[in-house]
């Protein structure tokens, strides 16, 4: 796909920066403690990636509807390296898949600076529905399964319609499907840090996840202690 400024003018940042690291660092410090050197992936690369796909204005979420084939798309956009069998470098896939803790809080706090809890719910939603079906794959759902996978599902329609303005491409079916084909190492994994960033910005855990409107946390416990600690221990 061809990225042009025009294209990617309303993005936070352009991904078509020659100087990404500086252009970003001032928002997000952290890009600092990216170790580069030789045979790294080149830190403006990584940066022109997490542009492309976490940027709600980002022209890849029009080009590609498929969420588990926008990352590769994007990947492929942002000259990620691969090996000799054309497959992605190991370094390439912990990032694809959500295994490079680094890159996952640099993409948390990029979400954030977008201001838009509804495109970070999206983004976590998806995330559930990639592990509740793997779930099934394994055999391990329960009677909650296919009641969870439906109001998941329905979810990320109204959030996708919501944000991207797509209601005629069913997104949420095409990534079941790719969910099906993809190689186990493309499935992408939730942290869980990603829950309760989802929890701190509604203020209490989604009914879609199978609990009651009146379900709350108990209170922490070390083991072998009966009641929950407080301020005044």
């Amino acid at each position: 796909m061809q990225i042009t400024e025009q294209s990617v003018q309303k993005c936070l940042f352009s991904p078509l920066g020659d100087n990404l690291k500086d252009d970003m660092s001032a928002k997000l410090p952290m890009i600092k403690e990216y170790k580069g050197g030789k045979g790294k992936i080149p830190i403006n690369d990584i940066l022109r990636y997490l542009i492309l796909m976490y940027d709600v204005q980002s022209p890849m979420h029009k080009e590609c509807k498929e969420y588990y084939q926008r990352k590769r798309e994007c990947a492929k956009v942002a000259n990620f390296p691969t090996d000799k069998d054309g497959k992605w470098r190991e370094d390439v896939v912990d990032i694809l898949i959500g295994t490079n803790e680094w890159f996952n809080t640099l993409a948390v706090k990029y979400l954030a600076l977008l201001a838009l809890p509804e495109y970070t719910q999206l983004v976590v939603y998806l995330e559930l529905l990639a592990r509740r079906n793997k779930k099934i794959f394994d055999g391990e759902d329960d009677d909650k399964t296919h009641i969870v996978i439906n109001s998941l599902t329905e979810k990320i329609k109204e959030l996708t319609n919501k944000i991207f303005g797509s209601g005629v491409d069913d997104e949420i079916q095409q990534a079941r499907r790719a969910l099906y084909e993809q190689a186990e190492d493309e499935r992408v994994r939730m942290r869980p840090e990603d829950i309760i960033n989802l929890m701190n910005e509604t203020g209490a855990i989604p009914g879609s996840w199978g609990y009651a409107s009146d379900y709350s946390v108990e209170g922490i416990t070390f083991i072998g202690d009966k009641q929950p600690m407080t301020d005044e221990l």
